[in-house]
């Protein structure tokens, strides 16, 4: 395989693996340069409307609803900007003007901001005109002639699809935007992608079916775009299973087909729940959150709306679940008002809801039932949440990370030689149900620690086959110091504390969404994203307060301000080279290792 085709294969996999990947790491960002400087434009522009004060207001958005977490939203926006691989090659000035910019946002000087905010929005329109054809120009400009700098590449991908994402691009559209063989010029395969999903918007037929009581209201004539039809086309069925009966058919312009039937279910379900306000006795209501979208070859696809919550893979062994189940019930026979109890009931009802406003409400609220209350921060219900969620998640980050690296390469090397070849330098852990040798996470982890050798003595079996495997292995490697013993400690102490920030911000993002479903009555673009964190961290939070109220019980609140000094403790002890904290068996469980010390 040429390199250009190599590195043309390894853009091809960081994009299906951002919206295919369960695991929150490897998934698209949710913001990216142009999304994150939209951001800022509107949290400055309500900053200088209240004048920086939240306040009862006639109009919601003069109520200045998250203005004080203008810095916050600036500082990430300019972290955003500097990291962005297409701003850094091709518009280095204008990167220059708008970290400039949102760094100026973060004074409290009304003067500075407004003069800022003129900046990026002279700015912001043209940049997001062009970027998406930019960064494929870029792509194509990388694989002809650095076709060995594969972090920009990897880079690109990211940029490309968090950008498209924010656009109106659904996962799904993106991932059937391109299909690849093994036999397939990659180089090709990208040209084409390009071309799919630089096109604009185009119009969908699309079905979405009603429950109408025997007299049928009159619903309004005139307009193609919506239309009560009594029976759905009859043409080729692709998708999901569509039922027979009385369908809304709605014109809805998309990117691709799963948007369209997004779109087409949420605006038919709030057409009708309008005339159910005045008709409550009408009983028509939305039958079905499959819906069917027609798609320009001539059939019909069914493409269902609910979207289920990607839940963390666990194994628990039988005594495991004993002592789970004893513990959960123990938290149970407390009052209802007990943190525990109300998180889990809450995110178990969030689970059954299909609206994603619902859920993030949901979710938010367990959040904040385990972390309001806790003593010593100022800055009420979101300082606690900020603080105690990003540093008790961010505990067990290095954990998730080299486990999560395990379970792609037994996925992912599926010859028989190469598969046999990783097993007898990362082997070792024998799975009794499946009656299998499986990769041992602490081997991997010496690996990602030792010198470059013992890297790609681990990295030769899959390094042809697999490049972005590859690529994830010499990340994680360089993260945890590149091999220099010197250098392990800190890298490592600044690998967990970039984590901790980010999701630090996603917090204060998911209040943001709260407050702004709370206040204004509509949700952000990628409410999907956000609610999708906010359920990783509840689970968290609620997994590691299951685990400990084992042995003895203790308010969540305190739980977790516990958990916050052990991560402290744990990243100055990391910052200060201490080598009992450097072993495998610490970095993989730090509480454990603090408790033990």
């Amino acid at each position: 395989m040429s390199l250009n085709a190599r590195s043309a294969r390894l853009f091809l996999q960081r994009w299906y693996e951002q919206l295919h990947s369960s695991s929150a790491p490897r998934k698209a960002r949710t913001l990216g340069s142009c999304a994150a400087l939209e951001e800022v434009v509107a949290l400055a522009d309500a900053w200088l409307r209240s004048g920086g004060q939240t306040k009862p207001a006639m109009d919601p958005e003069d109520g200045g609803h998250g203005v004080q977490m203008l810095p916050d939203v600036a500082a990430e926006a300019e972290k955003t900007l500097q990291r962005d691989v297409l701003l850094v090659s091709r518009y280095s000035a204008r990167r220059d003007v708008l970290v400039e910019a949102a760094r100026r946002i973060k004074s409290d000087k009304a003067d500075d901001i407004r003069a800022a905010l003129g900046q990026i929005n002279a700015l912001l329109p043209a940049l997001r005109r062009s970027y998406i054809e930019d960064g494929f120009a870029e792509l194509q400009r990388l694989l002809e002639y650095e076709p060995g700098e594969h972090e920009r590449i990897v880079g690109l991908a990211e940029c490309i699809v968090s950008e498209l994402r924010a656009r109106g691009w659904t996962d799904a559209g993106l991932l059937e935007a391109y299909e690849i063989t093994p036999a397939d010029d990659a180089v090709a395969v990208v040209a084409t992608l390009a071309t799919r999903v630089c096109s604009a918007k185009q119009q969908f037929e699309c079905y979405v079916c009603l429950t109408l009581p025997a007299e049928r209201p009159p619903f309004p004539d005139g307009d193609l775009s919506f239309r009560i039809v009594d029976a759905l086309p009859n043409e080729p069925r692709v998708g999901r299973p569509l039922k027979r009966g009385t369908y809304a058919k709605v014109l809805i312009d998309a990117f691709d087909p799963v948007g369209a039937a997004a779109i087409a279910y949420r605006r038919v379900l709030s057409t009708v729940g309008a005339l159910t306000v005045f008709l409550p006795e009408s009983r028509i209501d939305v039958a079905s959150e499959i819906v069917g979208v027609r798609l320009p070859g001539g059939s019909l696809r069914g493409c269902e709306f609910q979207e289920r919550l990607a839940e963390e893979p666990r194994f628990v062994d039988p005594d495991g679940i004993r002592r789970i189940l004893a513990s959960s019930w123990a938290a149970s026979s407390k009052p209802a008002a007990d943190p525990l109890h109300d998180a889990i009931r809450l995110r178990h009802r969030a689970v059954y809801k299909s609206d994603p406003e619902t859920r993030l409400l949901l979710l938010w609220s367990g959040i904040e039932r385990m972390t309001s209350g806790a003593r010593g921060f100022r800055g009420g219900a979101l300082a606690a949440a900020k603080e105690l969620v990003s540093h008790a998640v961010t505990l067990g980050k290095l954990r998730r990370d080299v486990g999560d690296f395990a379970a792609v390469m037994e996925h992912s090397v599926t010859d028989e030689r190469a598969r046999g070849e990783l097993l007898r330098v990362v082997g070792g852990y024998r799975d009794l149900r499946a009656a299998t040798d499986r990769v041992h996470r602490g081997k991997v982890l010496e690996h990602l620690l030792g010198d470059e050798a013992k890297l790609q003595q681990m990295t030769g079996p899959f390094y042809a086959a697999h490049p972005l495997l590859a690529f994830r292995a010499h990340s994680l490697w360089m993260d945890f110091g590149g091999g220099i013993v010197a250098r392990r400690g800190k890298a490592i102490a600044e690998y967990h504390e970039r984590s901790r920030q980010r999701v630090a911000w996603q917090v204060g993002r998911v209040y943001r969404a709260r407050n702004r479903i709370a206040h204004v009555g509509v949700g952000p673009e990628r409410l999907k994203d956000l609610v999708a964190h906010a359920y990783f961290y509840l689970t968290q939070l609620i997994a590691i307060c299951v685990h400990y109220n084992e042995t003895e019980p203790i308010r969540a609140q305190d739980l977790l301000t516990t958990r916050m000094g052990q991560y402290q403790a744990y990243v100055e002890l990391l910052r200060k080279g201490d080598p009992a904290f450097l072993k495998p068996e610490a970095l993989m469980r730090p509480a454990s290792a603090l408790q033990r010390q």
